[in-house]
């Protein structure tokens, strides 16, 4: 977990954007030396069930867990 919270009213957002484009890079260049090929190639298909579809949905309506239920 990273933060970029601030005690400070002065804190620069854009500073901090810098900062966490460093570290997302840093990140993935870390995690491809470690990461192991995919055997099934990029093209695998996955299939969703209906309820799982509607779940997806509802999320990107913004409902709650509660109101997905």
């Amino acid at each position: 977990m990273i933060s970029f919270a601030s005690r400070f009213d002065d804190a620069d957002p854009q500073r901090n954007v810098k900062h966490l484009n460093v570290l997302a890079w840093h990140f993935h260049i870390a995690f491809a030396d470690i990461a192991w090929p995919s055997d099934t190639g990029a093209n695998t298909k996955v299939s969703l069930s209906a309820r799982e579809k509607d779940c997806l949905q509802w999320v990107a309506e913004r409902e709650s867990s509660r109101e997905i239920r």
